[in-house]
């Protein structure tokens, strides 16, 4: 990582809704020398570090969450991603040196590090999160599969309904979620003197009207177009299911003149 340009980048970075963090390719990525030099300089500047662990199986074995605790390097600052593969004291000792962890069901199945099991991350004690990871991978923006994935898993690994219940997935995907990556405080929550942050999800369409429960209906029956209202701070980007501040057919056609033009620059048209 070029060290002297983030650290002019995090000179002008301006506090906003959308914070500087560094993404390394962490110890199962690169050499030793070169992650503790990347992790010291992202804290010496305040910056949050996030990498990819544990995934496959031949990188668990490589046993780099022992070696982050015994250098005494796990933190809440540091956002580790994945560990579907990873043991239950890897787990135990990512859990007690409070560095949260974030998983993105669909993507660690589509890329073949195998099948996670929320459930026994839970009962490690970990602060959790829930991600899409990207979508080149997952083919899609979608939280509520994302959501209902992690919920069926742990119910399917303990072969019991509701081993891991809606309502803590439902926080994995808000309010525990943000406070894992060290979100701003009351993010996830509605409270007096919070952020003015609302989602709204009709209750009334046919895909949620049959479900019983809040948690369930959040979790495994709505979908995208359930979400009628959105308000970040303040401002409404969402009314009545229509986005308020994306012209989409722009947006689209913006994309398409992007991918055509990569193509092109590739020699893959077509």
């Amino acid at each position: 990582m070029d060290l002297p340009h983030l650290q002019a980048l995090a000179a002008r970075w301006g506090r906003d809704r959308v914070e500087l963090g560094v993404a390394l390719r962490g110890p199962d990525r690169s050499v030793r020398a070169v992650w503790e030099e990347e992790i010291a300089a992202a804290r010496r500047l305040g910056l949050s570090v996030t990498f990819h662990m544990g995934g496959s199986r031949d990188a668990a074995g490589q046993g780099n969450v022992g070696v982050l605790s015994g250098a005494g390097l796990l933190g809440p600052d540091l956002h580790v991603v994945h560990m579907t593969s990873a043991s239950e004291d890897d787990l135990r000792l990512l859990a007690e040196g409070g560095a949260p962890l974030v998983i993105s069901p669909w993507t660690e199945m589509e890329v073949g590090y195998g099948v996670p099991d929320p459930g026994k991350m839970a009962v490690a004690g970990l602060k959790m999160g829930l991600s899409v990871d990207n979508t080149v991978l997952a083919g899609q923006v979608n939280m509520f599969e994302v959501m209902r994935l992690a919920a069926d898993l742990a119910d399917g690994f303990a072969e019991e309904r509701q081993a891991l219940s809606d309502a803590t997935v439902f926080d994995w995907a808000a309010r525990a979620g943000a406070e894992a990556i060290g979100a701003p405080e009351g993010t996830g929550t509605l409270a007096e003197g919070g952020p003015a942050d609302l989602i709204a999800v009709d209750m009334e369409s046919l895909g949620t009207r049959p479900a019983v429960g809040a948690g369930f209906a959040l979790t495994h029956a709505a979908e995208p177009q359930d979400v009628s209202f959105v308000m970040i701070d303040g401002v409404i980007h969402k009314r009545d299911g229509e986005l308020t501040r994306v012209d989409l057919d722009d947006l689209l056609s913006r994309a398409d003149a992007m991918i055509g033009a990569l193509q092109s620059a590739a020699g893959t048209e077509g």
